[in-house]
C-alpha cells in the first residue's frame, strides 16, 4: 500500500508538517492550489519549500490550474525545480479554474483556457517538459539536467482522465471532490488505462485516487477530530476511525479503483493532531508492508 500526502490546509504549517511526514514514510506531498484566506494559492512556492525542508520525499502540485497558466510559464518554474530537486519531482495540473471572485481578477490578465483551448494548453506543456529544452540555471562547467518531472493530471470526471491517457501521463482521480460533487465514478481507473497511450520510454498508466478523512484512537475520537476541523458540520469523509480502520477503508477503495497509489489527508483539531493520525495510519499500514511500498519510481 503506497501512501502519499495532498495537502490543502494551511501551509503555515509546513515546516512542522513535513520532517513529521517523510519520517512517516509517506512517499509524496503534494501541494494545492486553493483561494481562501487558510489555504495556500502558490502550489509552485509551496512545493519548492516543501522540497528544501525535505530529503527523500516526492514534492509535487496537485495541481496548478492549467485553465488561468500558462503552459511556458508552468514549464520553466519545474525546470528550475528539477534542477536543484532532480528526481522528486511531480508536475500535476488540474482543470478547474479559480473561484469566484478571485477569477474577477485573472481574467484581465490572462487568458482562461476552455474547452479545446485547455487541451491544446496541456498538450503544450507536455510537449515542453518532455523535450527538454528549457531555459535552466546551469554552471558553465557543470552536466545539465537530464531528469524531468513526473507528469500528472488531476481530474474528477472520465473525460480529464482520458485525457491523461491520451497525452502518457499519470492520472489522480479525486475521489472525495467527486463525492461530493453527486457521485464518483468507479469506472474512471478502467476509462484512463483504455485511453492510455504508450511512450517511448516505456512508461506505463499509473492511477491514483485522493481521499481525506480523520483518524483517531477510537470512532469516536476520529469523528470529533472531523467535526471539530468543520465547527460541527462539513462534508462526508471517505474514512474515519482507528488506523486499522482507515487502512481498511482505503484498502476497499484501492480494490474498487485498482489504484495503484492512495493520496490522503486528515482533518482535525491541531496540527499535532493531525500528525498524529498520519502516523497511526502509517502504522497500521506498515502492517502491511508500509506506506512507501508500492511501484517502482516513475
Amino acid at each position: 500500500m503506497r501512501l502519499s500526502l495532498l495537502d490543502l490546509q494551511w501551509p503555515g504549517d509546513l515546516p512542522v508538517l513535513l520532517p513529521a511526514v517523510e519520517q512517516l514514510g509517506y512517499f509524496r506531498y503534494w501541494a494545492t492550489e486553493h483561494y481562501s484566506g487558510t489555504q495556500s494559492a502558490s502550489p509552485v512556492v509551496v512545493a519548492a519549500l516543501a522540497a528544501g525542508l525535505t530529503d527523500r520525499i516526492r514534492i509535487g502540485t496537485a495541481g496548478i490550474l492549467l485553465r488561468s497558466a500558462s503552459a511556458l510559464r508552468v514549464a520553466c518554474d519545474f525546470a528550475a525545480l528539477e534542477l536543484f530537486f532532480p528526481g522528486r519531482i511531480d508536475l500535476g495540473i488540474a482543470g478547474a479554474t479559480p473561484n469566484a471572485p478571485y477569477l474577477d481578477h485573472y481574467e484581465p490578465d490572462v487568458r482562461i483556457a476552455t474547452g479545446e483551448a485547455y487541451e491544446g494548453r496541456a498538450i503544450r506543456l507536455v510537449g515542453l517538459v518532455r523535450d527538454g529544452r528549457l531555459p535552466r540555471t546551469q554552471s558553465p562547467v557543470g552536466p545539465l539536467v537530464t531528469t524531468r518531472p513526473e507528469l500528472w493530471m488531476c481530474g474528477t470526471s472520465a473525460g480529464s482522465a482520458r485525457l491523461a491517457g491520451r497525452l502518457g501521463m499519470s492520472f489522480v482521480y479525486h475521489h472525495y471532490l467527486a463525492e461530493l460533487a453527486g457521485g464518483a465514478i468507479r469506472s474512471v481507473g478502467r476509462e484512463y488505462r483504455d485511453a492510455f497511450v504508450p511512450r517511448p520510454d516505456g512508461r506505463t498508466p499509473y492511477f491514483a485516487i485522493a481521499c481525506y478523512g480523520a483518524c483517531g484512537m477510537s470512532a469516536s475520537h476520529a469523528e470529533a477530530e472531523w467535526r471539530s476541523h468543520f465547527s460541527g458540520s462539513g462534508p462526508a469523509p471517505s474514512f474515519m476511525g482507528t488506523g486499522k480502520d482507515v487502512v481498511a477503508a482505503i484498502g476497499a477503495l484501492i480494490e474498487q479503483y485498482a489504484a495503484d497509489e492512495v493520496l490522503l489527508d486528515c482533518f482535525a483539531s491541531s496540527l499535532e493532531s493531525r500528525i498524529d493520525g498520519l502516523a497511526m495510519i502509517a502504522s497500521a499500514a506498515n502492517e502491511q508492508g508500509g506506506p512507501g511500498e508500492g511501484a517502482g519510481e516513475d
